[in-house]
């Protein structure tokens, strides 16, 4: 259980850093919500790209 904890804490910093997550400055929690899932949704497609380049980092485009 702990290391799911982890690796959800560490989506979520990857998240803050790559997406600007933490400064969206909306202040509905809809509006909100619905930022955090296009979020998400960008991640995944990202990852998707870069399994099928073969990348296997969480590290920046350009530290790849």
């Amino acid at each position: 259980m702990y290391k799911k904890q982890i690796a959800i804490e560490r989506l979520f910093v990857v998240l803050k850093q790559r997406y600007n997550l933490e400064n969206s400055r909306l202040y509905s929690f809809n509006k909100y919500k619905s930022y955090v899932m296009w979020t998400l949704l960008a991640y995944l497609i990202e990852k998707l790209i870069d399994q099928e380049k073969g990348v296997d980092s969480l590290k920046f485009p350009w530290n790849k």
